[in-house]
């Protein structure tokens, strides 16, 4: 997950830690992330009380990915409207870090986006447009 998140916020000094407890007979775990910026400020708390909806995201995609991978289970995933709250900026990393994922663990992405540089980034895309019969869908990738 580290790797992940460093993939993610290249420009600063990602830890994580993870909290197991035990809760009513039921394993949690509580992740903690640490970020140090170029000016060294670290800033350590929950993904998303203490830094946003982003992390917060990243570390979900990440967690999903690891299930994925323990379970043995096919490496697949649907990605529905799940990056909202990362910045227009990331966009060209973050595809990069799915395109990552889906060459070094033979993994396929369906990831439906109304964020154009997303879109554009994908190895194969399509854009649906409503028409009077339906939905024209024309291929932009």
């Amino acid at each position: 997950m580290e790797e992940g998140l460093r993939a993610i916020f290249p420009e600063q000094q990602v830890g994580l830690v993870a909290e197991v407890v035990k809760v009513r007979g039921k394993v949690s775990v509580k992740l903690k992330t640490t970020f140090k910026g170029h000016d060294g400020i670290l800033v350590e708390g929950e993904g998303l009380e203490s830094f946003g909806g982003a992390v917060a995201t990243i570390q979900s995609l990440l967690l999903r990915v690891s299930l994925i991978l323990k379970r043995g289970l096919r490496p697949f995933l649907i990605l529905d409207e799940t990056f909202p709250a990362v910045d227009s900026g990331r966009s060209e990393i973050l595809v990069d870090f799915l395109k990552v994922l889906c060459d070094r663990l033979g993994m396929d992405i369906l990831c439906i986006t109304h964020d154009s540089a997303i879109a554009e980034g994908a190895d194969l895309g399509y854009k649906l447009s409503p028409t009077k019969n339906g939905a024209k869908i024309k291929r932009i990738t």
